[in-house]
């Protein structure tokens, strides 16, 4: 795993670090410090951010450890930035993990998200921990199953918004190991079922609509 988008909540800059610096820690099995961290709260992000990056990853870390690039406000990117981002994230250096963290991947060009892992990330009790990509799989497997988890997410729409988000990450890790038909257009209905509710439409409906038109 070198790219990462970080699906972070919406709250305070120095949270959200944190909360990256524990997420980053997970993935490595170390701790690892957060090497260059780009950008400040709600400041724009500029191709010359952009070039800092390149020039920052030229030269390589001590044996066995890696490079760690952080965008904590990512989706202020400008478009030539992000275009810019774009080709380090084509073949980055292999001891860097590059992390675009934001709290909604869409205002992201396609091709950037096409070339990360998209995991969500927020700070939780013990009892409000999230179901695993297993739990979610195996809870998709059944109807009845479906239509309660629908009936239970609708009554609290970020509860919905993060069950989606688990399901985008897991489908598209999926994508990235065994590329098939059905994947995709699961990854792509849980894209689209994320939007709609990100707007003001009936949140059962739509959960229930994804549910029935999931392929397995």
């Amino acid at each position: 795993m070198r790219s990462l988008i970080l699906v972070t909540p919406t709250g305070s800059y120095q949270s959200n670090i944190s909360l990256i610096q524990s997420s980053v820690e997970s993935i490595l099995g170390y701790p690892a410090p957060l090497s260059h961290i780009v950008g400040q709260e709600d400041s724009t992000i500029s191709i010359d951010h952009i070039r800092e990056i390149k020039l920052f990853l030229q030269t390589s870390p001590p044996k066995n450890r890696h490079k760690v690039v952080v965008i904590p406000n990512s989706a202020h990117m400008s478009i030539p930035a992000q275009h810019a981002i774009l080709k380090i994230l084509e073949e980055p250096p292999s001891y860097a993990l590059i992390v675009l963290a934001c709290s909604n991947f869409h205002h992201l060009l396609p091709t950037i998200t096409s070339r990360c892992i998209i995991k969500p990330v927020k700070s939780v009790s013990p009892s409000q921990e999230p179901q695993s990509d297993n739990q979610n799989t195996h809870l998709l497997s059944n109807l009845s199953k479906q239509q309660k988890i629908s009936a239970s997410l609708s009554r609290n729409k970020t509860q919905a918004l993060d069950f989606l988000l688990r399901q985008i990450y897991h489908l598209n890790t999926q994508l990235k190991h065994q590329s098939d038909k059905t994947t995709l257009f699961n990854l792509t209905l849980a894209l689209y079922t994320y939007k709609l509710l990100q707007q003001n439409t009936n949140p059962q409906h739509t959960l229930n609509s994804y549910f029935a038109r999931l392929r397995s």
